[in-house]
């Protein structure tokens, strides 16, 4: 009685620790792939301003919108867009 009792409750202790375990890694994949695109988005504009001798703030402003027109305006070319899947694959 006693074993099968230990039994179930170590196969629950389990299961919550993995469920656990795997909404956190999860969490993390999720932050650090977002953190890794917003870097290599910083990092197209900062190469599309240099292309167009445009003057960066020292400190990026913290929504695209803010940035000036000509650095908004057309295609992104996300030229490390292929890192990023190859990270996301990983």
């Amino acid at each position: 009685m006693f074993k099968s009792a230990r039994l179930k409750l170590t196969l629950w202790y389990l299961l919550i620790v993995m469920l656990v375990s795997l909404f956190f890694s999860g969490l993390i994949y999720r932050i650090t792939t977002r953190e890794l695109e917003r870097g290599f988005r910083w990092g197209e504009i900062r190469l599309k301003a240099k292309e167009l001798n445009i003057p960066l703030p020292r400190r990026f402003p913290e929504r695209f919108e803010d940035l000036p027109l000509r650095l908004r305006e057309g295609p992104a070319r996300f030229l490390l867009g292929e890192d990023l899947k190859t990270l996301q694959k990983r």
